[in-house]
């Protein structure tokens, strides 16, 4: 069953077969949704409706005369009424006045005729239970969503893996940024969204949808593709919010499909997941820093090769596609008490893309640098804060595995 009961699909419902339907005027706009029921034969009916209403009436407030019915039109269309339903049975109308035909057509107000009497209050009743059946469904998935993120939360997940369920669940790419825009994770990996991560900078910048489901944004706008800062990114964006402040943000890539409001729910979940796993600043730094020790000891025994060592790099927000890389083996001095991170918080100041750990006696970063670099920047970089470090030559991804064992010789 679809979350949104639309028009098309209310007037599908068994009340409505007892009679001949008949659209007569707003055809294109039969899959607003309808939220909600109302019956009335006044003509100022309109005050009393809130938006997205089926109308159900005999006609008897719609005005006799061709200025009235079109006005009467007008003031349901201004309420954002979903439809107007009108009983042709004889009690107003027998067949439906053109003024009233001509002026839902000209407002794009759907415009619906039967030819016999049926129950309104049955109507009623029959929407209603497929609104409040939608309702629970949707509740329950979003208590099944919470619940997910819960689990790995308590399984001791961190940001990854809460990217990766987010992909999972929702079918679309899923990159995590922090606020300086620094790509940390990205799951669901897609050749589209692959051309998206290679320009992270540009698409992180631009301007974002804007979606009603979403905390702190306002009306929707069109799409579009990320290139200028004029232009709309076709993406998702939720704040992740950290101890009142912004930390980052959670991308759902969803290219030309735009995300439905439960994919939109999830996604506010997901960014409240991450937000928990960042709660200690310190224990998140170094769980990142285990993935990325346990990725290179997995190229280094070889069971895996270069090429999907680069592809695993880039879920961890390290993208090493079409650069040259080089092996990186460092230690510094005993003054140095940071020596831990001190290698990867040199290579993230300055820029290069690299997956860096700790393999016991040394500091090992695969570095992807831009085309035509020289190598020996990285060399001078780590010499000027007092670090010594030796830097293979640069291979292609097949050679990686050797480098890295050749490194540490």
């Amino acid at each position: 069953m679809a979350e949104i009961l639309t028009v098309r699909a209310a007037l599908e419902l068994e009340v409505f077969t007892r009679t001949t339907v008949r659209v007569y005027a707003g055809e294109r706009n039969l899959d607003r949704p309808v939220r909600w029921v109302h019956t009335g034969e006044i003509p100022d009916i309109h005050r009393f409706l809130t938006g997205q209403e089926m109308l159900l009436t005999a006609g008897l407030g719609m005005g006799a005369t061709a200025l009235e019915q079109r006005a009467f039109i007008r003031r349901l269309a201004d309420a954002h009424a979903a439809v107007l339903v009108v009983e042709l049975a004889g009690r107003m109308f027998d067949s439906m006045p053109e003024a009233v035909i001509e002026e839902a057509e000209a407002v794009g107000l759907p415009l619906v005729g039967l030819a016999d009497e049926i129950p309104f209050v049955e109507t009623s009743a029959q929407v209603h239970e497929v609104l409040v059946g939608m309702r629970v469904k949707q509740l329950i998935a979003e208590e099944a969503t919470s619940q997910a993120f819960m689990d790995l939360l308590l399984a001791d997940e961190d940001y990854v893996g809460v990217v990766r369920e987010l992909a999972r669940r929702t079918g679309h790419p899923v990159v995590l940024e922090d606020v300086a825009h620094q790509m940390l994770a990205y799951g669901g990996a897609t050749p589209e969204a692959d051309q998206v991560v290679d320009e992270w900078s540009a698409h992180s910048r631009a301007i974002h949808e804007r979606h009603p489901s979403l905390p702190a944004q306002g009306p929707g706008v069109p799409t579009a593709a990320a290139a200028s800062f004029r232009e709309v990114a076709p993406c998702a964006r939720q704040p992740v919010v950290l101890r009142g402040e912004s930390w980052g943000w959670l991308h759902l890539l969803h290219g030309g499909q735009r995300p439905s409001p439960p994919e939109l729910r999830t996604l506010e979940r997901a960014a409240a997941a991450v937000a928990i796993s960042l709660l200690s600043e310190r224990e998140s730094g170094a769980r990142a820093s285990q993935r990325q020790t346990a990725l290179l000891n997995r190229l280094l025994l070889g069971d895996i090769s270069g090429e999907r060592f680069v592809t695993l790099g880039l879920a961890l927000g390290q993208d090493l596609r079409g650069r040259d890389l080089i092996v990186v083996t460092a230690w510094a001095g005993d003054e140095e008490p940071t020596k831990d991170h001190l290698l990867a918080r040199l290579l993230q100041e300055a820029g290069w893309p690299a997956v860096v750990g700790d393999t016991g006696d040394f500091d090992v970063a695969v570095v992807g640098l831009p085309a035509r670099a020289d190598a020996t920047r990285v060399r001078t970089l780590l010499a000027d804060h007092g670090t010594r470090a030796g830097i293979s030559r640069i291979v292609e991804p097949a050679v990686l595995p050797l480098a890295l064992r050749q490194s540490r010789s």
